[in-house]
């Protein structure tokens, strides 16, 4: 499991800051007078964004290699992190979430498909399980870091973000493969990307 522990880490550190934006964005939109319905919207987008996201992110994987893919997409969202202090009105509020999601999914279905890659069929349920026990620890730790006043949320978010991109930096990955499989990893020979996607949700 432990060339596997870096990309764990950043799964971590991500989806804290994950956690930390799904409790910050309900009422940093209600203190700007948004109505229930304009959230319930922007709620909407995210799920939009989360689902196109699992759809493109297998090509860009394909394309970048697994550590530029992380790259990458960790950039877009720090983007986001900073671009969200300047939104205003509905539609700015759709268009930014919508991007989050796009940017969420594409950073869990690298992840997911990296260890997917580097876990041998012996541990590969071990390494999923805690896998998943830490992830959703770090989703429910979020919220405890949020502060509803002034523009720290922001930045602490941006802050885990970036700090995520560290682990990934030092790893070796296996690469991605070409279509649906992978010479060099055994853990990609049954393993479709299209899984890959599905499990990001």
């Amino acid at each position: 499991m432990s060339p596997l522990l870096p990309v764990m880490a950043a799964a971590v550190l991500m989806q804290a800051g994950n956690g930390l934006l799904q409790a910050l964005l309900p009422l940093r939109m209600q203190a700007q007078g948004l109505s229930a319905a304009d959230i319930g919207m922007v709620a909407s987008a995210y799920g939009v964004g989360f689902a196109a996201g699992c759809l493109a992110a297998p090509r860009v994987v394909r394309w970048l290699g697994f550590v530029r893919a992380y790259a990458g997409l960790a950039a877009l969202m720090a983007i986001l992190a900073l671009a969200l202090l300047l939104a205003g009105g509905n539609v700015g509020w759709v268009l930014l979430r919508a991007l989050t999601g796009v940017g969420f999914a594409g950073l869990f279905t690298v992840i997911e498909g990296w260890i997917g890659a580097g876990a041998q069929d012996g541990n590969r349920g071990r390494i999923l399980a805690v896998y998943m026990v830490t992830t959703k620890l770090a989703l429910m730790a979020g919220p405890l870091l949020l502060d509803p006043g002034g523009d720290q949320p922001f930045r602490l978010l941006l802050l885990l973000i970036l700090l995520s991109v560290l682990p990934v930096a030092v790893t070796r990955p296996c690469q991605p493969p070409s279509r649906s499989t992978c010479a060099g990893c055994s853990g990609w020979r049954r393993r479709p990307w299209s899984a890959a996607s599905r499990s990001a949700w």
